[in-house]
């Protein structure tokens, strides 16, 4: 997230005792003109494994934790708002379970509404699409998946276009392959949109991205090759396409496979990361004209000595002044035995396409 020339995000582990935290995480603060970064780490008894990115509105940044928020370290998740200014954190919302458990994608704000899902939880256990009033701090539950999962299983990020939510689930729907649906905020009516079947992508992990009234999102795995799609959905009539499919050479993956970010819209571009593929195995980023399919490989991570550049994008890329930034998963490669340990701690990285 871009805060005047700031950027700020989330780790999900790190921000060990040389920090005074546990490591359980951190939100960071990183300007790119100099290279300085902050940091403010999660601790015990509280929230903790911030997995998702921030927003930021009425002068807070507000983010979601997969774990923590109940006592003696227990807890289903939380949402939690920080002011950039002093770096006071405080939760709004700590998930009991019945109304939602473990949200591990950002929350989008509409009109002083907070919106977002969780993975699990809910009157049946398979997520939550929930609002939170930013005005009096209460939590509403829009909508509980439910059905054997034929509505949808552990939602994504949302994105909400002329009033309507619309959201992904990884798992979910007829064929188990997941879904796109979209919910009514007003009344907390649910409707697939689409059934992925294989064929057209499977496991989508990211939200969506809207452009000119038409969605496009990722799938990790399925399409053509099995290596992910970008794919469109028009949302009025419902049809969706496979706007790229890839690990078109199945060996190694030179164009990317397996993308489980959201892609960004540049003057009419798609921009996206892969967390595998490329020309070292180890993810890309890319770039797509959503309307011819063409699809180029901007960067191939690991094209460092020991992976020094980072390796396993794994978050969505941010645009400014024309320079995308984003963050790999890891970082470091002949000392990272556990990919939790201090040598893998990933990297924030800018690239000019």
């Amino acid at each position: 997230m871009n805060v005047n020339g700031i950027l700020y995000g989330t780790t999900e582990y790190g921000g060990g005792k040389p920090s005074g935290g546990h490591g359980l995480g951190v939100v960071f603060s990183l300007d790119p003109k100099s290279g300085d970064e902050t940091d403010e780490p999660f601790k015990k008894r509280g929230a903790k494994y911030p997995a998702a990115g921030l927003i930021y509105a009425n002068g807070l940044l507000y983010g979601t934790t997969a774990q923590g928020g109940g006592p003696k370290e227990r807890g289903y998740g939380t949402v939690f708002s920080v002011d950039p200014g002093t770096g006071t954190r405080s939760i709004l919302h700590a998930f009991s379970g019945l109304d939602g458990a473990y949200p591990g994608a950002a929350v989008i704000d509409v009109k002083g509404v907070l919106y977002g899902t969780t993975g699990a939880g809910g009157s049946a256990g398979d997520g939550t699409v929930f609002s939170i009033d930013l005005s009096s701090g209460a939590e509403t539950v829009l909508y509980s998946f439910q059905n054997n999962g034929v509505d949808g299983q552990y939602a994504s990020g949302l994105v909400a276009v002329k009033g309507v939510l619309y959201g992904t689930t990884e798992e979910g729907g007829s064929t188990g392959d997941g879904v796109v649906f979209a919910i009514d905020p007003k009344t907390g009516t649910e409707t697939v949109l689409h059934t992925f079947s294989g064929a057209d992508g499977n496991l989508p992990k990211a939200g969506l991205t809207a452009v000119n009234g038409i969605l496009y999102g990722t799938t990790a795995r399925g399409g053509a090759y099995d290596g992910g799609t970008v794919f469109s959905l028009d949302p009025e009539a419902g049809t969706e396409t496979v706007v790229y499919s890839f690990c078109k050479q199945k060996k190694n993956c030179p164009d990317g496979a397996n993308p489980v970010a959201s892609l960004i819209d540049v003057k009419g571009t798609l921009y996206g990361t892969t967390g595998s593929g490329g020309a070292n195995q180890y993810g890309t980023a890319f770039s797509l004209n959503p309307v011819t399919g063409a699809e180029t490989v901007l960067y191939s991570f690991c094209s460092q000595v020991d992976c020094t550049d980072g390796w396993v994008p794994s978050g969505a890329l941010l645009n400014l002044n024309g320079t995308l930034y984003g963050t790999t998963g890891y970082s470091g490669f002949t000392k990272c035995q556990n990919l939790h340990d201090e040598y893998c701690g990933g990297v924030v990285f800018s690239l000019k396409p």
